[in-house]
């Protein structure tokens, strides 16, 4: 059963209680109603404008609405895109995590793409990938997170990374060391072109 949202069915807050009381009583009545037609029960319910580092933190209100369930689920998204990711912790959430998903609008549902954080890598390797090749030339690792907008410490060690796995070429070494696009070169054999190779 899914409660869009939980101010079309919560009562009337009774101003004489605190917030997190009131809170705590707004979703009560929903536990025994689950536990009695053995289903799920879903209210969906805004976040703060601000993030928080805990899932808990994100919810509108008091900690009485997350203390009175089961579990939480807080969905981010940003506006005009079509990933998002989902945080979970409740009692009965073995591993908290936070995966990442992704809007299918031929199938009109999200779709599991797998753990948020290698979502998150793969997706920044894409954009080294992009900004080495429109720049055209070798890039510090420095230069590259400036460019993209991610902190210098994670994106050093994520080129370290992509080298290892031939994604791009290290170019130099020290001070001076440089990331770019590895070259592909044409062999040539008796008049006849040869396998691409990287170099």
């Amino acid at each position: 059963m899914v409660v869009d949202t939980l101010k079309k069915v919560r009562p009337k807050a009774d101003v004489r209680k605190g917030l997190y009381d009131a809170d705590y009583e707004a979703l009560e009545p929903l536990l025994p109603l689950a536990a009695e037609f053995d289903v799920a029960v879903v209210v969906m319910h805004h976040t703060r404008k601000k993030p928080g580092a805990d899932p808990l933190e994100e919810v509108s209100g008091s900690y009485g609405l997350s203390g009175g369930v089961d579990g939480v689920l807080v969905m981010k998204r940003e506006r005009g895109s079509q990933d998002a990711f989902l945080r979970m912790t409740g009692r009965d959430v073995e591993e908290e995590g936070e995966l990442a998903l992704r809007w299918d609008s031929s199938l009109l549902r999200w779709t599991f793409l797998g753990d948020a954080e290698d979502h998150r890598r793969s997706e920044e390797r894409k954009q080294i990938i992009a900004k080495l090749a429109e720049v055209g030339e070798p890039m510090s690792a420095t230069d590259v997170a400036v460019e993209i907008e991610k902190k210098v410490d994670g994106v050093r060690k994520l080129v370290r990374k992509m080298v290892r796995d031939g994604e791009i070429a290290k170019v130099g070494s020290g001070s001076s060391t440089k990331y770019g696009l590895p070259t592909k070169v044409v062999f040539v054999e008796d008049g006849v072109d040869g396998e691409e190779d990287d170099r």
